[in-house]
Order: structure tokens, then sequence, then C-alpha cells
């Protein structure tokens, strides 16, 4: 099992449109299952209306050769994905099944760490997979292996930002001060999900004021 670095309540965050009435966290987890273990561009963009379904549709990691057998399978790529899966499935159901999907997950996660842990997006993937499961503590450690591996991921910055923000009225000095880093980036690399966020989730709009009332001065003196 991969040991995770040193780690840094509220409402939950809302979760999948049809189940839980909330865009936001259906177009985070959308971004998660799409990208690859290695990233996608730096030019990526999370679309406002983005699914799951939509980017599991376009998943070809498991495509067949001409002989209809699969090709080479990557175990850490193959692992990955299944955390993945299981967490979208985890957080779109509740009670007993919620928690073994995404203990599922974690394991799934664990697996593909073990081929090596420097994988922001699987570290990631294990911060939602232990969120979903009620483990607050393990989440917090995954998801600060995923900043220390990938401090300044412009494709990961919504996702984590939506976790982080989860914990944001217990967060010391530090890890608010990382969590207004992550939006100021989220803005810039997902402005229309961003946005989109910030008129339905007040601790996000609280974290923009913040950002707000430190960049606007900068702006004036220009």
């Amino acid at each position: 099992m991969v040991v995770s670095p040193k780690t840094g309540n509220s409402v939950e965050p809302r979760l999948f449109v049809l189940c839980f009435q909330a865009p936001s966290l259906c177009l985070a987890l959308g971004v998660l299952l799409c990208v690859d273990a290695v990233g996608v561009g730096a030019g990526e963009r999370i679309p406002p209306d983005a699914s799951p379904a939509m980017h599991l549709a376009g998943d070809g990691s498991r495509d067949a050769s001409r002989g209809g057998q699969p090709r080479w399978i990557d175990p850490k790529r193959e692992h990955l994905d299944t955390a993945r899966r299981l967490t979208a499935a985890a957080l779109a159901t509740t009670g007993e099944a919620r928690v073994k999907l995404a203990l599922g997950a974690a394991d799934a996660a664990h697996r593909s760490l073990s081929f090596g842990p420097a994988n922001a997006y699987a570290w990631l993937t294990l911060a939602w997979a232990e969120f979903a499961a009620g483990n607050d503590a393990a989440a917090k450690a995954a998801l600060a292996a995923s900043w220390e591996w990938a401090p300044h991921s412009g494709n990961l910055s919504f996702m984590r930002l939506l976790l982080a923000l989860k914990w944001w009225p217990e967060a010391d000095p530090g890890e608010r001060g990382r969590i207004v880093e992550e939006a100021r980036m989220a803005r810039v690399v997902h402005r229309a999900a961003f946005i989109d966020e910030m008129q339905r989730n007040p601790r996000l709009w609280t974290v923009w004021r913040l950002i707000y009332e430190v960049d606007y001065p900068k702006e004036l003196r220009r």
C-alpha cells in the first residue's frame, strides 16, 4: 500500500445533477474520469455541462485490436480507470452501497499508485474515493499528496478546489492560503465552470471575495 505524504465539517458538496442537483461536482467528476494518468493538454478546459457519461463514452483504454483481443494493458492505467468509475458510482448513491463502492475505488487507486506514487491524478481520485467513503482524514491526506506531486496543476485545480472547500471552515491559515491560490488558478484555467459554481456555492464566493480584495487594488495601481 502506498503511504501518503504529510497532510496539510461542512456541508458535503452537491453530487450529480439528477441525484443531488449539482452540476459542479458532476462536471468535476466528469473531468476526473476523463483525464489520463499522464494528464491532458495545457489548453484543456472544463465545459460547464460536462458529465461523467460523456467522458466515459470516449475512453479508449479498452479498445480491441483487429483480432478482437485487448491491446496491451497498462495495469497502472487500468486500476486508475477502475477507481474513477467506482468513485463516480459511489458519489451517485448513498448508504452502504456508497461506502462499498468508495472502498473499492480507494483500493483500486492504491493499486494504481503502487506502480509509482508520482501521479497527482491518482492521488486526487483516491481523495474523492475516501471522501465518498466518509474518511475525511484519508481524503485530506490524499489531497495533500496530489498537491505535493503537482503543486501547480491547472488541469486539477478545479477538482481539488471543490474538495478542499469542504474543509474551509476548519482550515488553518496555511491551508486557506493554498485553497485561495488553487481558486485563483481554477478561475483562470476553468473560468466558465468557476463562475457557474460561484453562483451557488457560498464558500467559493467567500474565497473569491478574498482574491478580489487582494487583486483588485493591484489592478488599480497599474
